[in-house]
């Protein structure tokens, strides 16, 4: 059995609505079976961010050698700055701070892998991690869809990494000819 959810969501500044921040952000419960990988205790994360990461995950590896969240953490404390670059395998890099929870997700055929640097592993079917992905994706959505519209950056960079980051979380959630609403 796994449980990957995002409970208590607020913005930044705490849970009152904020049309200028762009990330969502919550505690997380990630478990398999017995084994815990993110307790709600361990701390609040920028679960938009993390649901980027972990939809990255369903079709790609993220290990020590091999990043689906370059420069940040699978479940980041930050990813507020989204920058759209044109290079690399991900064109969208999500910049933090230097704290985070970071798990490795590997695919062995029909198998997803999940674990710790420390050995705790853990291994679900393929069909099963993508329905969890896209569980904690659409709920992180949800809280973006109940709350006030948000305000279309000023910053040229910050405009066009915004764009790619909802253009990316679609094509990944729904298919390559999703587009961002």
């Amino acid at each position: 059995m796994i449980t990957l959810k995002a409970i208590e969501f607020h913005w930044v500044e705490g849970i009152d609505d904020d049309a200028l921040d762009q990330c969502a952000h919550g505690r997380v419960c990630f478990e398999i079976d017995d084994v815990i990988f993110v307790r709600p205790e361990d701390g609040v994360w920028t679960v938009s961010g993390a649901g980027l990461f972990l939809l990255r995950t369903i079709q790609h590896e993220h290990t020590a050698n091999h990043s689906v969240a370059e420069h940040n953490f699978l479940f980041p404390c930050c990813a507020h700055s989204c920058w759209a670059v044109g290079e690399g395998e991900f064109k969208l890099i999500c910049m933090g701070c230097n704290s985070g929870i970071d798990l490795e997700v590997k695919h062995f055929g029909t198998s997803v892998e999940i674990g710790v640097r420390d050995g705790k592993r853990a291994i679900v079917q393929a069909p099963v991690w993508q329905a969890a992905v896209f569980q904690f994706a659409d709920q992180v959505r949800a809280f973006y869809d109940q709350s006030a519209a948000k305000a279309v950056p000023d910053d040229v960079p910050d405009k066009e990494g915004w764009a790619a980051f909802w253009n990316e979380w679609y094509s990944r959630r729904f298919g390559p000819n999703s587009r961002a609403s």
